[in-house]
């Protein structure tokens, strides 16, 4: 009588990454200037110059009026877009503006808007000026460790 014997192989999971704290309001920049009239929102500068060379620029997520730092996103432009993109991105909503004057929502409020996407990825047109102001703002936001 032959014996059979086969290989068992340890079945492999994937691991989950972990979801860190949800945060209620979380705006994007690289300045820390606020909206004005806003209280808290901060946005970030860009300059068109520095997009149109390839320069990838690196965003600070920051958490309501207390300006902590809790997440990283980068802009760059593709075929005239700003494509906006927020690493670690778990889950969440988020909406972005772009401006060639200084933005000023109502009351820095973007949710009117409609501008809102749940995946980690945002394209709008960049508009024309050499200075263009960026205002991100998320709700519900997580990251992932």
């Amino acid at each position: 009588m032959a014996l059979l014997f086969s290989s068992c192989k340890k079945q492999e999971h994937p691991i989950e990454p972990n979801l860190r704290d949800e945060y209620h309001s979380v705006t994007a920049t690289n300045t820390y200037a606020t909206v004005p009239n806003s209280n808290h929102f901060t946005f970030a500068t860009l300059y068109y110059n520095d997009l149109e060379a390839g320069e990838v620029m690196e965003l600070d997520m920051v958490e309501g009026n207390k300006l902590h730092k809790v997440g990283t996103a980068y802009v760059e432009l593709i075929d005239e877009k700003l494509v906006v993109t927020i690493d670690k991105f778990g889950t969440g909503r988020f909406g972005i503006l772009a401006f060639n004057t200084l933005p000023q929502p109502k009351n820095g409020n973007i949710h009117s808007l409609k501008e809102f996407k749940h995946n980690n990825q945002l394209v709008i047109p960049c508009p024309v000026g050499d200075v263009i102001y960026l205002y991100l703002h998320c709700e519900k936001i997580q990251f992932y460790e």
